[in-house]
């Protein structure tokens, strides 16, 4: 009886010693560096919710110094204060606030964005996978903030970053850069939009 008591203790104490192994633990604060900056494919374009593979149309912006320079901007850090909050940049001091998913970060910027129509229905932003929710105000306006998406863990992150242009039937355009991922589902764009987009991973160590 004594004997298979001891069996019984031993082999708990080795189960929860690999338990403990199995479990990341991280010393804060943990600051990575920008390393590399990869191109995920070649710039993709869509009219009217349809992609284009014509050397010729694609050509018009593939051929532009807007996409063809971002792999200039590699820089910048990542300090990670705590497991819930990161700085990016060593001269900026806004923090984003982190939430994990399995290995999917979700940094939600502290600074509110106030706008005229709710973020997740703007037609401008519905290319982004990834949308903050937004809160509508008495005013009739609705306040939001920026969401950037990395995966990985603390030690290591690849960082989605994506280049873009935007024309739509009503003659707007926008082009810029976001910390985010293409959608799916583009079935919103109009007949005569277009959409381009280039997309990359930054990866931080």
């Amino acid at each position: 009886m004594k004997k298979n008591l001891l069996l019984w203790i031993f082999c708990l104490s080795g189960l929860l010693i690999s338990c403990d192994k199995n479990q990341e633990t991280f010393d804060f604060p943990v600051t990575l560096r920008a390393v590399k900056m990869v191109k995920n494919g070649d710039v993709r374009m869509f009219i009217g919710g349809k992609e284009q593979f014509d050397h010729a149309v694609l050509s018009k912006f593939t051929d532009t110094d807007f996409f063809k320079k971002q792999e200039e901007n590699l820089s910048g850090t990542m300090s990670f204060e705590s497991a819930d909050n990161v700085v990016f940049n060593s001269n900026e001091s806004l923090p984003f606030s982190v939430k994990k998913e399995n290995d999917v970060f979700l940094f939600y910027s502290s600074n509110s964005v106030i706008t005229d129509n709710e973020y997740e229905g703007a037609q401008r932003f519905k290319f982004l996978k990834y949308r903050a929710p937004s809160e509508p105000l008495p005013s009739g306006k609705y306040r939001t903030s920026e969401l950037r998406i990395g995966r990985g863990d603390y030690h290591s992150i690849e960082l989605s970053y994506m280049a873009y242009e935007y024309h739509t039937s009503a003659l707007s355009r926008y082009s810029g850069t976001v910390f985010n991922e293409l959608n799916g589902d583009l079935s919103f764009l109009g007949d005569r939009d277009t959409l381009a987009v280039q997309s990359y991973k930054i990866h931080y160590k």
